[in-house]
């Protein structure tokens, strides 16, 4: 691979020199404010630092100030539980975090629990001071602090946790390259996330004022004049036309049955350079290879609840020596899904999942791309929708011993009619039990309709009996040890457990070794 180089103009060498007086106050570079719901009125409280390695040291702990109309104002101090160094440089490359001239950042994580009442209007927030002085979009930067801020409504009988954050901020971004972001918000409650580019706020929550042709909509120089934004999605899309250090601010809203249920907040200051090394990209058309799902745009598609959709995303890098890798939070944002990747220059990532009920709607999760250019790295964060839409679907197979009876149960529709009739304990309800005597397909056809088809199966498989036997008992002398043995009749793929297990070298084998201390019956 070339060596590449970032070349700095002088403009950007000017707003570094400016800044280097207040560089003992310029070490917030961004933060986030996230909750999650324990139980019992107990939230685990996080705040997400992001520090400048030029400037100060991040502090030790973190003061955020809870308030509501309900209950008294209460202060509570999040202690530091972890820091660590997440500078996208590639290894050859030595930052300001490690005494090296390549830009760094850190990221500390400071959280603690707290109990709180049910009130409509719970407040959290936490400023810090300052930003940095050489911030080209917002006026006079340097007597600004970061201020975040999250809300909470938990007077509703179900727990509620924030959106969590799953895309680290890439601040340092290329001038005249395309750039896409998306901060990989997953919300756990399965609510609707609403997204907003905010003004950004200093303390007490005072809003900020923006140079003359910026604003909350518009805060980076673009060479479209625009800064396309999607408020279903979070995704960011932009071509910077010149060196800047821009404040962005999102404002995350969650609403559950339609109702505002609670919000955070996500501040990052974001560095466009000129660049020598040219940024990794999507591969046109977007989505590939498509099964089980149709199109609904290149990054979009539509699935029938209980289709197996499986499709790929290919990635690669102007430059033809560079590396790329490709990760993804679909294995948190969809349940049950998996995604891999494979190849380097380009890269192809693959996605499988078998949506349940539970999945109906739309569904979003993110795929980030990354090159080993040097000293920068190049980052992309790209958005995916999975529309899944209702269908008939019976549940997986399902599978008994000779006269146990199985649950079976369906969903998509009101009406439903089950065949064969025989040994079940209805044909028309939506969860019979049936009780085969022998391996049986059932179907269940509703009264659906619509392009995910009113009926499906679902297979009873009855698992002949068999007959278990251990041997006789065993007598030992103290200290000894006994091959135990277990044998099913007839032969066949079964498994094994035994307990009490603490006296034995495996459980889950049918001839364990068994060493007691006292006479024992396994």
């Amino acid at each position: 691979m070339g060596r590449k180089f970032f070349l700095f103009t002088v403009s950007f060498l000017s707003l570094l020199l400016i800044a280097r007086d207040k560089a003992n106050a310029s070490h917030s570079m961004g933060v986030d404010l996230t909750y999650i719901c324990l139980g019992n009125g107990n939230y685990a409280i996080t705040i997400s630092f992001y520090r400048d390695c030029s400037g100060i040291s991040a502090p030790s702990s973190a003061s955020v100030n809870i308030v509501s109309s309900c209950f008294p104002s209460q202060t509570l101090v999040l202690p530091q539980i972890s820091f660590q160094e997440i500078s996208a440089l590639c290894p050859t490359a030595i930052s300001t975090c490690q005494g090296g001239g390549q830009p760094g950042t850190e990221q500390y994580i400071y959280s603690d629990t707290v109990n709180l009442g049910p009130c409509s209007d719970w407040t959290f927030s936490w400023t810090e001071c300052c930003r940095n002085a050489a911030i080209t979009n917002l006026v006079n930067p340097s007597s600004q602090d970061i201020f975040i801020r999250a809300t909470l409504d938990n007077t509703g009988p179900d727990c509620n946790s924030s959106p969590i954050f799953t895309t680290l901020p890439v601040p340092y971004i290329c001038s005249g390259q395309p750039y896409n972001y998306n901060h990989g918000a997953i919300d756990a409650d399965g609510d609707s996330l609403v997204y907003t580019l905010v003004n950004p706020l200093t303390g007490g929550g005072v809003a900020i004022g923006y140079q003359p042709g910026y604003s909350p909509t518009y805060p980076i120089s673009t060479q479209s004049g625009v800064v396309n934004f999607s408020t279903t999605t979070g995704q960011m899309w932009i071509t910077p036309n010149m060196t800047q250090i821009a404040v962005v601010t999102v404002l995350v809203q969650e609403y559950r049955n339609g109702v505002l249920i609670g919000s955070t907040m996500r501040d990052i200051q974001i560095i466009v350079l000129v660049c020598g090394n040219m940024q990794p990209q999507l591969n046109p058309p977007g989505i590939v290879n498509l099964n089980g799902g149709t199109f609904l745009d290149t990054n979009s598609v539509e699935v029938c609840v209980g289709s197996a959709l499986t499709y790929n995303i290919v990635a690669s890098d102007p430059d033809i020596g560079d590396i790329i890798t490709m990760t993804s939070n679909a294995n948190l944002a969809l349940s049950g899904a998996t995604f891999t990747a494979a190849g380097n220059n380009p890269v192809t990532g693959a996605l499988s999942w078998t949506p349940g009920f539970n999945d109906l709607g739309f569904n979003i999760y993110t795929v980030t791309i990354q090159d080993n250019g040097c000293p920068v790295l190049g980052t992309q964060s790209y958005v995916f929708e999975i529309n899944v839409i209702t269908g008939t679907y019976a549940g997986p197979d399902v599978f008994l011993c000779d006269g146990d009876t199985a649950q079976l149960s369906v969903g998509g529709g009101t009406s439903f009619q089950w065949t064969p009739p025989i040994n079940l304990s209805s044909d028309t309800i939506y969860n019979p039990l049936a009780y085969p005597a022998t391996t049986t397909t059932y179907t269940v056809t509703s009264n659906l309709s619509g392009s995910c088809g009113n009926y499906d199966n679902v297979t009873v498989n009855v698992v002949p009996d068999f007959t278990l036997s251990t041997g006789p008992g065993l007598i030992l002398c103290d200290g000894g040890s006994a091959q135990l043995n277990a044998t099913a009749t007839p032969p066949g793929n079964y498994t094994y457990q035994w307990s009490p297990s603490s006296s034995l070298n495996f459980d889950t084998v049918p001839n364990p070794l068994a060493s007691p201390t006292v006479t024992t019956m396994y």
